[in-house]
Order: C-alpha cells, then sequence, then structure tokens
C-alpha cells in the first residue's frame, strides 16, 4: 500500500471553491479508482487557507491511474 499526507496552501479567497472541487472529485474516485482505498480531506483549524488530504492507494498502478485521471484544474486554486 502507498499512502499520501498532502498539506495544500489555498489562494486567499479560493477555499470554499476548493472544497467544493474536491467534494467532486471524491465521488468520482470512489466511483471509478477501486486501487484507491482512502481519499479523503481536512480543514485545519486557525488556517483558513490550508487543506491537508489523506490518501491510500493498493499500489504503484493505483496511484498512476489516479495521477493521470486528476482534473487539471485543482492546481489553479493552490498558492506556491
Amino acid at each position: 500500500m502507498i499512502s499520501y499526507i498532502v498539506r495544500m496552501k489555498i489562494v486567499p479567497g479560493k477555499r470554499d471553491e476548493l472544497i467544493e472541487g474536491l467534494r467532486e472529485l471524491i465521488a468520482e474516485v470512489e466511483a471509478d479508482e477501486p486501487g484507491a482505498l482512502v481519499y479523503s480531506f481536512h480543514t485545519i483549524d486557525g488556517e483558513p487557507d490550508t487543506l491537508m488530504t489523506f490518501e491510500l492507494f493498493t499500489d504503484e498502478a493505483a496511484l498512476t491511474a489516479h495521477r493521470e485521471g486528476l482534473a487539471t484544474g485543482l492546481p489553479s486554486y493552490l498558492s506556491e
């Protein structure tokens, strides 16, 4: 198994849009990616422009399939 914890810094003012996009993405991942065992996100108290994701994949092939299927619009919500 492969797991990731990802900390995302959000472009100020884009938090609600990103959360809605992540909810849609989670639904797609759950429906279309059997190798994605867990794919969830979490907000952080006191840090409104930060989100964390927890991702668990069965193997490298499942992770690769997930990366290839990611929507290209997500990066526009993230700051560097």
